[in-house]
C-alpha cells in the first residue's frame, strides 16, 4: 500500500490509559473505506495479520494517504480467522450520532446542548460558537 499508513491508537495503561498510536501499516492485509454523502457513518473495513497484542473494541484507527487524514474512527468489531487474519470494522464519529438517546434539559442554548451530547458521547469538538 504506497503512500498509505494505518494507524491504531488505543489506551496504554502503562501510560495512564492515554490513547496511544502505533502504525500497523505493514500487517493490513485488505482495506476498503466507505463514505456517503448523506448522513450515513463512515466505515472502514480492513484485515490484519495476528500479532502479539490484542485488538481492542472502542480503540481508534486512522488511515493518512498522501500525507492527508482520509479515515479516523472506532474499531466495532473484531473477526478471528482460521487464516491468522483478524478482520476488523471501524466507523467514523458519526455512527455514535446515529445513536438514540433522551436527554432532559433545562435552559440551554443550542451551544450547550452540543457541548453537552458531545461530552456524553466522548466525542472531540472544536470551537463551537455561542448560539
Amino acid at each position: 500500500m504506497d503512500g498509505i499508513e494505518v494507524w491504531y491508537i488505543y489506551p496504554d495503561e502503562s501510560k495512564g490509559g492515554a490513547r496511544t498510536p502505533e502504525e500497523i501499516t505493514d500487517i493490513v492485509t485488505t482495506l476498503s473505506i466507505r463514505t456517503s454523502i448523506g448522513a450515513q457513518p463512515g466505515s472502514m473495513n480492513f484485515s490484519v495479520i495476528k500479532e502479539d497484542y490484542e485488538i481492542i473494541l472502542g480503540a481508534g484507527v486512522k488511515v493518512i494517504a498522501g500525507g492527508k487524514d482520509v479515515f479516523e474512527g472506532f474499531i466495532f468489531s473484531v473477526t478471528s480467522t482460521k487464516a491468522k487474519v483478524w478482520q476488523i470494522v471501524a466507523y467514523d464519529a458519526l455512527r455514535y450520532l446515529k445513536n438514540q438517546d433522551t436527554f432532559v434539559l433545562g435552559k440551554y442554548t443550542a451551544s450547550d446542548i452540543v457541548r453537552k451530547v458531545c461530552r456524553e458521547l466522548e466525542l472531540e469538538t472544536g470551537t463551537i460558537d455561542a448560539a
